[in-house]
Parts: structure tokens; sequence; C-alpha cells
């Protein structure tokens, strides 16, 4: 893969604009720039390293731990299957 898919790169755009936080908006901005950077690599591999990033930055939350971690895997199954789609 030499660039990103326009249409991933569109979904990645219209999820960012109609995500209900600024957490998951932040979140779908640091998507959008792994796969943008991305050139040799599957975009479902840039997915599923930036959610594993993500997870990671859970403990970073604080309290809202939780609320986050159940947010970050809708957004991604929600994300994942407006691209499958």
């Amino acid at each position: 893969m030499t660039k990103p898919p326009e249409r991933l790169m569109y979904m990645l755009a219209l999820r960012q604009m109609e995500a209900r936080s600024d957490v998951a908006r932040e979140a779908y901005g640091r998507l959008e720039a792994s796969v943008a950077a991305a050139t040799k690599v599957h975009p479902r591999t840039v997915i599923l390293d930036w959610l594993e990033a993500e997870l990671a930055r859970l403990p970073e939350a604080g309290e809202e731990r939780e609320g986050w971690a159940s947010l970050l895997l809708r957004e991604a199954v929600a994300f994942g299957n407006a691209v499958r789609g």
C-alpha cells in the first residue's frame, strides 16, 4: 500500500466528526495520522496497532478508565464495521 485508500480516510474523517466526545475525536485523529503515515502496512494492521496503543493509554485515564475502555471498544467496532461495509 503506497497511500491510504480514499474510502478509509473518508470514513475516518466522518467518524471523527460524528464522535460524541473529545476523547474519541482525539483518538480518531491519532488513527488518521497513523493511517496516513503507513505506506507498506495493511490498514487493518494499522487499526489494530492503534487500538493497542489506545488501550495502553488507559492507565492515564484515571477514574474514567472503564468508561473510556467501553467507548473505545464501541468506536473501534463501529469503525471496523463501517470500513468493511
